[in-house]
Parts: C-alpha cells; structure tokens; sequence
C-alpha cells in the first residue's frame, strides 16, 4: 500500500505529464519547456542535434498538426523515488479508429526529477514493456 506522501507525488506526477501533453497539443514550446529540466530542456534548444532519435515533442507537434491532438490512453507510474520517477506513457490520437497512426514515438518512459519541490520532465526515450513480447 502506498503512503499519502507516494500517492501525492503520483499524483503531481501525473499532473505534470497530462500538461506536457497538453502543451503538445497546443505547440506550446514555451510551457513545455517550463515543465522541463535537463535533457528534456537542452533539447529544446533551436538547432540542438538529437541525432537519428529526434526530439520527442518536437516529432509528436508535427504529428498533431498532419492527425489532430493526442490523448493519453494509459499512464503508468514504473518506479518511485523521493527525487526520481519513471512514468510510462501511451498516447493515441483523438480520432484515432485504426491503427494506421500507430506510431512507436506513442509509447515512450518519462523520467521525472524533483526540483526544489517540483517535478519536472528530465527525459523521455522509447518504452517497450518487454513482458508482452515473446522470446526469440
């Protein structure tokens, strides 16, 4: 069973996540970066070079401009801690009936870090949750 102060940062967790997706949903750079540290924030940087990975919001804002805006279908706290959590995230899009949108940038892990008292995104890679794959 988890304590008050566990379900209160779950729930500040989530909070912070369903409003970068909503910033998402609106192109708002500048909340998103609000809401970000570190990588997260570096990343946002103009001309900041990802790589061949991209930059998450970034590659989710241009999908919302082509398909419309996303919403969370599943959010799953993976692991807890007092300064780090690991949040799953899945999204689809709103008028989403097939899964001709499906994209793998839907389903990426949210590293949050506290600072000074306030969550905020640290990172977001890819996510499988290799329980549902098969061996090889």
């Amino acid at each position: 069973m988890k304590d008050s102060g566990a379900a209160n940062d779950d729930s500040q967790v989530r909070a912070v996540i369903e409003q970068y997706v909503d910033a998402m949903n609106n192109g708002d750079l500048k909340k998103i970066k609000s809401l970000s540290i570190g990588e997260a924030k570096d990343e946002l940087t103009p001309g900041f070079n990802a790589g061949g990975r991209g930059v998450y919001p970034e590659k989710i804002i241009a999908r919302i401009q082509k398909n419309g805006p996303i919403h969370i279908v599943r959010l799953n706290i993976l692991a807890r801690g007092e300064q780090v959590y690991v949040a799953e995230l899945y999204t689809e899009f709103a008028d989403q009936k097939t899964e001709v949108y499906f994209d793998p940038a839907a389903a990426v892990r949210f590293s949050m870090f506290r600072l000074q008292g306030k969550w905020k995104v640290m990172g977001i890679d890819k996510y499988v949750d290799y329980n549902g794959v098969g061996e090889e």
